[in-house]
């Protein structure tokens, strides 16, 4: 149920997506901006955007839409508010990619809850026009999750420091192959996109991370087994 006079700016129901659960602040990680402790899942994703008008009180908004949350008997797993969450302009753009969700640091909150089957991720920030914006996630993981057998990761290629984090963690030695796709259309410039795509990736990873990885671009070819616009490791 919407806040008084909020108007619903958007809604989004999206299927087997890669979902992020930030566990902590959001801070530099490479070329860009990622919580330094995160859950990755498989899940169903709905998504809300409120906009809730300049004249309503902040922290009256974030107790009405948390108060609905937590009767989904829900259990609090991280919360921040104001400076300690990081910068505001890196949730809004980097993380949950929606700008109007960037205000003063000072007036943000993002608190994460669990139950038993569900995430719920909640931002909130007070835009410098005045309005209140509220953004909430509820995840909702798959279980059983089907991916190819001889994938070790897939994610999206746009996801760097996602991409990074899965080859910090690989052990020392192993090596790759990383399979790049693109949809631009035409075969020609489906295989220049993703080419660009692989130019991003190796200067978000830098020297000492990519070494090991052989990159392979697609283009649009075969996007049913390996999606479009994803990254794929496999095993070499």
């Amino acid at each position: 149920m919407p806040y008084r006079e909020a108007k619903v700016e958007n809604t989004a129901i999206l299927n087997n997506h890669n979902y992020v659960i930030p566990l902590s602040k959001i801070q530099r990680a490479g070329r860009g901006w990622a919580p330094e402790k995160v859950l990755d899942v498989d899940a169903q994703v709905t998504r809300f955007t409120f906009k809730v008008p300049r004249s309503s009180d902040l922290d009256e908004v974030y107790r009405f839409y948390l108060n609905q949350i937590k009767q989904a008997d829900t259990n609090v797993i991280f919360e921040c508010n104001s400076r300690s969450c990081g910068s505001s302009n890196a949730w809004a753009n980097n993380f949950f990619n929606d700008y109007r969700l960037y205000g003063a640091d000072d007036n943000q909150s993002l608190i994460v809850l669990q139950n038993n089957q569900l995430y719920y991720v909640m931002y909130i920030n007070r835009r410098g026009a005045g309005d209140v914006m509220v953004r909430i996630d509820q995840v909702s993981p798959i279980v059983g999750a089907m991916i190819n057998p001889f994938f070790e990761q897939q994610l999206s290629v746009l996801e760097i420091p996602k991409i990074r984090r899965f080859i910090e963690d690989k052990v020392a030695g192993e090596r790759y192959f990383a399979v790049v796709t693109a949809d631009a259309g035409s075969p020609v410039e489906s295989f220049e996109k993703a080419s660009a795509y692989i130019d991003e990736v190796k200067l978000g990873l830098g020297q000492r991370l990519k070494t090991g990885i052989e990159f392979i671009n697609l283009g649009r070819s075969d996007l049913e087994t390996y999606g479009e616009s994803k990254i794929t490791f496999i095993k070499r």
